[in-house]
């Protein structure tokens, strides 16, 4: 790159970062709420703390409302709009669309992430997840979950992944190489090898097992329930507590 091209993107981020600076503290909000948290539109950091706004007074953060750039790390308390970067952090909750490599989020997202790499949400999650190696919510998810690696603590919604993992009760659609759900699912999940604890729909895949009680259909290779009610169609199937608790090709138990 020329020196000239050098100097002018220099220059023109030192404006863009001014101006986020002149505009944050007019918009300044002086309310007690604020005072903790105040509000900027934009934000451009080259890696937290070297941003601006620039952290306030004992490390205080800003909520930001409109658009926060990053080159390499930033950092905010909540964000609102759009998140472009690398790594983005957010301190409390975000609303709105997030593109980075990496994304994370401290509490609550409501809206859209896609993270090259991955993202993560430590509390709740509603909208749509696009992750290149994985999403993880460990509260609840509701909407679209779409990489090689999903965990949740309780989904609802189309989960698209090699290994979709949910801890807590899923009502959903689930297909990936491996679906396991630890409580229960309500729904359908399609896959090399399906497990839930308990079960309330389908399961299609070659190995299907319910660790506990199942309420539906099953169908692959191998079919194994602890109980069962309804039909396991497969080369294998086992119920048991059927009257005939090992079967090729059909059992049931009703």
């Amino acid at each position: 790159m020329k020196k000239s091209h050098v100097v002018l993107l220099s220059a023109v981020l030192v404006g863009f970062s001014t101006f986020a600076q002149e505009v944050a503290l007019e918009s300044k909000d002086f309310s007690t709420e604020a005072k903790e948290h105040p509000v900027t539109p934009v934000m451009v950091s080259i890696a937290d703390p070297l941003q601006l706004p620039a952290q306030q007074v004992d490390d205080v953060t800003w909520n930001v409302s409109a658009f926060r750039w990053n080159l390499f790390y930033a950092n905010c308390h909540e964000m609102t709009g759009f998140d472009l970067g690398l790594v983005a952090r957010t301190g409390d909750k975000m609303t709105g669309f997030a593109l980075e490599t990496v994304n994370w989020v401290n509490t609550d997202l409501k809206g859209a992430q896609i993270g090259f790499l991955g993202n993560v949400v430590l509390n709740d999650a509603v909208g749509f997840q696009l992750g290149g190696l994985g999403n993880y919510v460990h509260g609840s998810f509701k909407g679209c979950q779409i990489a090689p690696f999903n965990f949740n603590g309780t989904f609802d919604g189309f989960q698209l992944g090699a290994f979709n993992w949910n801890k807590g009760v899923s009502t959903a659609f689930e297909l990936g190489l491996a679906n396991i759900n630890v409580s229960e699912l309500h729904g359908w999940s399609w896959g090399a090898v399906n497990y839930t604890e308990r079960l309330y729909g389908l399961q299609l895949g070659v190995v299907n097992v319910v660790g506990d009680m199942g309420h539906g259909v099953q169908i692959g290779v191998f079919n194994g329930a602890a109980r069962f009610q309804g039909v396991q169609i497969g080369v294998l199937n086992i119920i048991p507590v059927a009257p005939v608790p090992v079967l090729p090709f059909v059992n049931g138990n009703f």
